[in-house]
């Protein structure tokens, strides 16, 4: 069983909201793309700075990858209204967190 390490050491307020809510967590990041699946740990109610996860603890299914150049939404699943405005959100988060700071 492979583990996978990661970590989102500055997360927005809707981050922690959607890991509690889901257990949405950033699994991939690269230059422009981001890519987040539901992460199944013992507790949702603190958001883990870094986490190291068995691959069989993720929820692959549920997929969401952003690209951030273009700012496509790729869903690998179903979502209800209440979470694809959090979605939507979480996009212009992102574009301010990570396009804006590297023109600056």
């Amino acid at each position: 069983m492979s583990k996978i390490k990661c970590s989102n050491e500055n997360p927005t307020k809707l981050e922690k909201y959607l890991f509690k809510i889901s257990g949405l967590y950033p699994i991939y990041k690269h230059d422009n793309s981001c890519t987040y699946v539901p992460i199944h740990v013992d507790h949702y109610d603190t958001y883990p700075l870094s986490v190291e996860i068995d691959e069989e603890d993720i929820d692959w299914d549920r997929k969401i990858a952003f690209d951030l150049s273009s700012g496509m939404v790729w869903l690998n699943s179903f979502y209800d209204t209440d979470e694809l405005s959090l979605i939507s959100q979480l996009m212009k988060e992102l574009d301010e967190k990570y396009c804006n700071s590297q023109n600056r």
